[in-house]
């Protein structure tokens, strides 16, 4: 349609680049901002759209920083976490052990598991946070999986990605995570072809 024009604005990858990307496309007339990728750019650009009333679709999975004339187009953790537990409540795993981050994606995801165990018939049994700086994720996956009286788990969720989460499974057998017999879960960090290269992750 020659009626329209997508423009392309550099936001330097940081929320002063973000609303100065987004001040120069109002300037330029534009009558919908798409971007920027993280929450805390979105942030920044809200306030400089608001003014102008118009709307943003921002990439961010951080639904917190929607409001009105601000939307969110990524995946977020809470839509990840209630299918993940819907697929595991409908193959019999309703107890339900989770291994997340200490920030805010694993306390978003935390909270997601529990509300969406509850809708699926299941629950969490066991919740472990760990030191996402940490160089040793033994203790933490130690930590999780010495369950007590109450706390045995068909299926842990693991909230995280990358490095951290290969590191995290070179743990599991080590712990005597009975594998396969207990699930290994994920969200959509594990998005990347690299996790196969830990076997316990397969």
């Amino acid at each position: 349609d020659p009626q329209f024009e997508l423009l392309p604005y550099d936001t330097r990858g940081t929320p002063e680049g973000a609303a100065a990307a987004a001040q120069t496309a109002l300037d330029d007339g534009s009558a919908l901002l798409l971007g920027p990728l993280l929450a805390s750019s979105t942030r920044a650009v809200a306030p400089v759209a608001r003014s102008a009333r118009v709307p943003v679709i921002a990439f961010t999975s951080d639904r917190t920083v929607a409001e009105p004339g601000v939307f969110v187009l990524g995946f977020t953790p809470q839509a990840e976490v209630r299918r993940v537990l819907s697929y595991a409540a409908a193959n019999d795993l309703r107890r339900i052990a989770v291994l997340a981050p200490q920030d805010a994606y694993g306390t978003a995801v935390v909270a997601a598991a529990q509300e969406a165990a509850t809708g699926v018939g299941g629950r969490i049994v066991r919740t472990q946070f760990y030191e996402p700086t940490a160089n040793d994720f033994g203790p933490a996956v130690a930590g999780v999986t010495r369950a007590g009286p109450g706390q045995a788990f068909d299926a842990l969720l693991i909230a995280d990605g990358g490095e951290r989460l290969r590191l995290i499974g070179a743990y599991l057998p080590m712990h005597n995570l009975q594998l396969p017999q207990v699930r290994i879960l994920g969200t959509g960090a594990w998005d990347d072809q690299a996790v196969g290269s830990e076997p316990a992750l397969v």
